[in-house]
C-alpha cells in the first residue's frame, strides 16, 4: 500500500505560539487523513506527547521543519513531506473584464490557488537543473500560445523560478525534482478566463514572456490520502495501423473505469 500525504501550510516564523499551531496542524492533518484508525500499531497520540515540547522550544521555521520530519518518519511509510505553503505563493495577474475602462490596473492573488476547473495544458519535469516542458497538451491555452515540449520555464509571474528553488533546497529533500515540478504544476491550474504569466527560453535560448487564459479542463478532480485535490487527465485513442495509446497524468481513482474499459478494446 502506498500512502501520499502532502502537508501545506504557513511555518510561522514569528513567536513560539505559532510554530506550536504549525506544529499541530501537521499532527492534526495525519490524524485525520491515515487509512488505519489504528496507526499499525504506532500511538500517533503519544508521538504528538513525545515532539511537542520540542516544537515549544524551536527559534525559527528551519528547526520546526526537522522535528515534523522527524515525527512524519516515525510512520515508518514513504511519500510523506512537509512543503512549506510560501512555496506556492506566486504573484500572477489576472486579466482585466471585458467591460473595465482602467489601462493600467492588474489584480495580485498571492493565495495558495486551488484546484479549479480551469488549465493551460502543460507539464513540466526538472531536468539537469532545469524545469523544462515535456508535454503541451493538443488544442490547450498553452498550445495556441505557441509553447513547445522542450522549452524550458524560468519565471512565474513576477518571480524567477531559480529563486523558487531556493527556498526548495533548504528542504534538503530526496524527492527535490518532484517537488521542484510540482510547485510550478499547481500554478497551471485556475479559474477559466483568468490568465498566467509565464516566461520561457524557447528552442533558440530566446525569452518568449505569454499570458496565457485559463481553459476549460476536460479532465476529473481526484483525492487520495493527504493530497489536496487533483486534476487527472486521461485519453485513450486508436492509430490508423490498429494500436492504443492510452495516457493518463495520474494513477488514479478517477481513472479506473475508463482504463478498464480502454484495456478491454
Amino acid at each position: 500500500m502506498l500512502y501520499v500525504f502532502l502537508i501545506f501550510f504557513s511555518l510561522f516564523s514569528c513567536t513560539a505560539n505559532k510554530h506550536l499551531e504549525s506544529f499541530d496542524a501537521a499532527w492534526q492533518t495525519v490524524a485525520d487523513s491515515y487509512p488505519y484508525p489504528d496507526f499499525e500499531g504506532l500511538d500517533w497520540d503519544a508521538v504528538r506527547t513525545e515532539y511537542r515540547p520540542r516544537a515549544k522550544k524551536v527559534k525559527n521555521s528551519e528547526e520546526l521543519r526537522v522535528i515534523l520530519k522527524e515525527m512524519l518518519n516515525r510512520l515508518g511509510v514513504s511519500h510523506f513531506a512537509i512543503v512549506p505553503s510560501d512555496l506556492y505563493e506566486v504573484k500572477y495577474a489576472k486579466p482585466k473584464p471585458a467591460t473595465s475602462e482602467s489601462e493600467d490596473e492588474t489584480n495580485e492573488d498571492t493565495s495558495l490557488p486551488k484546484v479549479k476547473n480551469g488549465w493551460i495544458g502543460i507539464n513540466v519535469r526538472f531536468i539537469e537543473n532545469k524545469l523544462l516542458v515535456t508535454n503541451v497538451t493538443k488544442e490547450s491555452p498553452a498550445a495556441k500560445s505557441g509553447v513547445r515540449p522542450g522549452w524550458e520555464l524560468t519565471q512565474i509571474g513576477d518571480q524567477f523560478y531559480s529563486d523558487i528553488l531556493d527556498v526548495l533546497r533548504t528542504e534538503k529533500s530526496d524527492s527535490f525534482a518532484f517537488y521542484a515540478a510540482l510547485v510550478a504544476q499547481r500554478k497551471f491550474w485556475g479559474s477559466k478566463g483568468d490568465a498566467i504569466n509565464l516566461t520561457f527560453k524557447d528552442g533558440n535560448n530566446q525569452q518568449v514572456t505569454l499570458d496565457i487564459k485559463y481553459g476549460e479542463f476536460s479532465g476529473s478532480i481526484a483525492e487520495f490520502g493527504g493530497l489536496p485535490p487533483t486534476n487527472v487527465l486521461f485519453s485513450h485513442e486508436k492509430t490508423p495501423d490498429g494500436f492504443h495509446l492510452i495516457a493518463f497524468s495520474g494513477f488514479m481513482m478517477t481513472i479506473q473505469q475508463p482504463l478498464n474499459n480502454a484495456m478491454k478494446e
